[in-house]
């Protein structure tokens, strides 16, 4: 067991130190591409002896080499030289190298690591945001928010685990909230910006109720009473901020209460019938 820890030490060092040395000349003498595409092809052979060796984590940190040379190979060969397209080549080559070490670890090792969707879904989102040319500090909460949590949002799902179901619904729709609140691109009202930022907050209690079915026999009502007074209070503020609009909501108020009603009706039928 020494002699085998010994050897993935002396494998880890070696292995690093190549690829180090690699990217050191191909960044300061400016050599062709030629040693990205070594330490790639040798990133690879070393993801394929982990795999077969059953070395896990040893797979691990290849992908992640994996990831890395791609996204510099990638910015060298299909994008121009400006900064935002090397941030843009590595997010999306380093998130789609943490979901490819995530689906390696389930088909090979037959393990779940949760975890592992959570740099990815930040990196994919973050790529999302650069590809859309859309980098102001909204927009990057939008598309990060949502990637994180979604990853959270699965991760709970998956694991049946509420705790995370929950963070990743109150992340995956405060995210377009905050976007919505301080970015001002829908509403120039400062009190619909706020009224629809809490209308997105509601509506992430909403989704645990709704998903908490996945995880349980029975539906868990008590996200709804928060989620509820999200709702009441950004609809509110929303007509507060935009009179028009208000007017004709009210106008169909009717039709709406008629709504509720039935909604209220049916519900309590199926408590009667439980």
């Amino acid at each position: 067991m020494k002699n085998r820890n010994l050897f993935s030490l002396f494998q880890g060092i070696l292995f690093i130190s190549f690829v180090l040395i690699c990217l050191i000349l191909f960044v300061i003498f400016h050599y062709s591409d030629i040693f990205l595409w070594i330490i790639l092809v040798f990133s690879v052979a070393e993801l394929v002896i982990s795999i077969i060796f059953d070395r896990k984590w040893w797979s691990f940190y290849s992908i992640q080499f994996i990831g890395l040379t791609a996204g510099l190979l990638y910015y060298g060969v299909f994008s121009s030289i400006h900064v935002i397209n090397l941030i843009k080549s590595f997010c999306v080559t380093i998130g789609a190298a943490w979901f490819l070490c995530f689906g390696i670890f389930i088909i090979r090792w037959k393990k779940t690591i949760w975890w592992a969707l959570i740099p990815g879904g930040v990196f994919l989102g973050a790529f999302t945001a650069f590809h859309l040319h859309r980098i102001e500090y909204p927009d990057l909460v939008l598309f990060i928010g949502i990637g994180l949590g979604l990853s959270l949002l699965i991760w709970g799902i998956g694991a049946k685990f509420f705790g995370l179901l929950i963070a990743g619904s109150i992340l995956l729709t405060s995210a377009p909230g905050i976007s919505a609140q301080w970015g001002g691109k829908l509403h120039e009202n400062t009190l619909a910006q706020t009224g629809t930022m809490l209308i997105w907050f509601g509506l992430g209690w909403i989704i645990i109720a709704i998903s908490s079915r996945v995880i349980y026999d029975k539906f868990i009502w008590w996200p709804l009473i928060p989620g509820g007074v999200f709702e009441i209070v950004g609809i509110g503020l929303f007509l507060s901020g935009n009179q028009n609009f208000a007017g004709g909501v009210l106008s169909n108020s009717t039709l709406m209460n008629i709504l509720l009603f039935g909604a209220y009706i049916l519900f309590l039928r199926m408590n009667f019938k439980k």
